[in-house]
């Protein structure tokens, strides 16, 4: 499946998610914004720490994700539901369908944005959820 993760975070277990989640799809994880651009990706997932104030570059990519670059987008978020709710509106907006499911992943402690590995219960949540994302698909 033509796939993308991308992440919008300084943190690693969220980095982690991405690689995790890009073995799946057709490249590998990226930054926000990419390296290369959108192009018909049946499903693109942003993992992102988010707050009310966003980057510029993140929130222009949201606006932009129309269903030529993305027919479906779903969410990871280390965040509030209301900064959730409002990317998802973004995208939903441009055109994109975003996926209800979203997954809320807060990373928090002392040592949160060095800590690259899941644990074993993060990773069958966070696989879990990917699944129930794909049968969304179908």
């Amino acid at each position: 499946m033509k796939m993308r993760a991308l992440v919008v975070s300084g943190k690693g277990k969220l980095k982690t998610i991405g690689e995790m989640l890009a073995k799946n799809g057709t490249y590998a994880a990226d930054v926000i914004p990419p390296a290369y651009s959108c192009d018909r990706e049946r499903l693109v997932v942003i993992i992102a720490t988010l707050r009310s104030s966003m980057p510029d570059s993140f929130r222009r990519f949201c606006q932009e994700l129309s269903k030529d670059k993305a027919q479906n987008v779903a969410l990871i978020v280390d965040g509030s539901e209301t900064d959730a709710k409002m990317v998802a509106n973004w995208i939903a907006t441009a055109g994109a369908n975003v996926i209800d499911n979203i997954l809320y992943f807060p990373v928090k402690g002392l040592f949160a944005g060095f800590s690259k590995a899941l644990t074993p219960e993060e990773t069958s949540k966070v696989n879990t959820w990917y699944e129930s994302v794909l049968a969304a698909l179908n």
